[in-house]
C-alpha cells in the first residue's frame, strides 16, 4: 500500500532536532524503498536536510503566511502520509485540511487527538530511549517493529559526503534555543581541547567550532579568553 507513497516529515525547529530525526527518512526507504520521502522544515535547517542521502524534497516551511495557504499547499503535494516528528499544531490542522489520508503523531499531545488519524502512545520525558530512538517509535505505523540500537545509529550513512573534502567535519555547536541544559563556554572549550587530542579524530576530521552571538551575548570578549575559540561565528 505504500511502496511508492510520498511521506511527509515534519520538523520546523532547530539544527540538533533535524539532525537527530534524520534516521527517520533512512528507515523510511528501508520499509518502502520506492517511495518519496519529503521533509518539511525551517530554512535554517535546510542545506542540512538538502544533504541527507534518503531525503528526496525539501520544503521551507517560512514560506506559508496563514492557514488557507498552508493547507492548500499540503494538498498540491499529493502526499500519502506525514510524520509529525514535532508535533505542531499550524502544520497538523493544515494537513488535516488537506486530507492526507494518514497522519502520524505521538498521542501525549492532544492537538494529535484533534488532527492526526494514528497516534502511537509512547513517552519522552521518562524514557531510558535516546531522542532519535523516540522518534523511530512513530514508524511503528508503517510496520517498523524493532527500534535500532545507539550503535546502529551511529553507523548511519545520513549525509552526502562531497569527494572534494580530504576530510568530513565534526561540527561542535554550543547552546541550545532553551530546550535544553547548557554547557558554559569554558565547559566547550575543555571538550574541544580533549578532542584535539585525538589523534584517530583528527585524522578522519576537520574539526570545526560555530557559535551564534546571541547565544554569547552582546560582543565577543567571551570568545578571546578561550584556548580554543570558535571557527565561524554566526550573527
Amino acid at each position: 500500500m505504500m511502496a511508492n507513497s510520498r511521506i511527509l516529515i515534519v520538523r520546523t525547529d532547530s539544527i540538533g532536532d533535524v539532525m537527530l530525526t534524520l534516521p527517520m527518512a533512512y528507515y523510511i526507504k528501508q520499509l518502502f524503498p520506492q517511495s518519496t520521502v519529503v521533509f518539511l522544515g525551517k530554512s535554517y535547517t535546510q542545506d542540512i536536510v538538502s544533504r541527507c542521502l534518503w531525503v528526496d524534497e525539501f520544503l521551507n516551511a517560512d514560506v506559508a503566511v496563514d492557514d488557507q495557504s498552508a493547507s492548500d499547499w499540503m494538498k498540491s503535494l499529493e502526499l500519502d502520509a506525514v510524520v509529525f516528528a514535532l508535533p505542531n499544531a499550524f502544520w497538523m490542522k493544515a494537513c488535516a485540511a488537506a486530507r492526507i489520508k494518514m497522519r502520524i503523531a505521538t498521542g501525549h499531545r492532544l492537538s494529535s487527538w484533534k488532527w492526526a488519524t494514528h497516534r502511537p502512545m509512547f513517552g519522552r520525558k521518562n524514557s531510558a530511549l535516546h531522542e532519535a530512538q523516540l522518534n523511530l517509535k512513530l514508524l511503528s505505523v508503517f510496520g517498523l517493529k524493532n527500534l535500532p540500537t545507539l550503535q546502529e545509529l551511529n553507523r548511519l550513512e545520513l549525509l552526502s559526503f562531497r569527494v572534494t573534502e580530504k576530510k568530513r567535519r565534526l561540527i561542535i555547536h554550543p547552546f541550545s534555543q532553551g530546550s535544553a541544559l547548557n554547557w558554559t563556554l569554558q565547559e566547550y572549550d575543555e571538550l574541544v581541547g580533549l578532542l584535539k587530542l585525538r589523534n584517530d579524530l583528527c585524522n578522519l576530521y576537520n574539526l570545526v567550532r560555530v557559535a551564534f552571538r546571541k547565544s554569547i551575548g552582546v560582543g565577543f570578549c567571551p570568545l578571546l579568553s578561550l584556548t580554543n575559540p570558535p571557527t565561524i561565528i554566526l550573527l
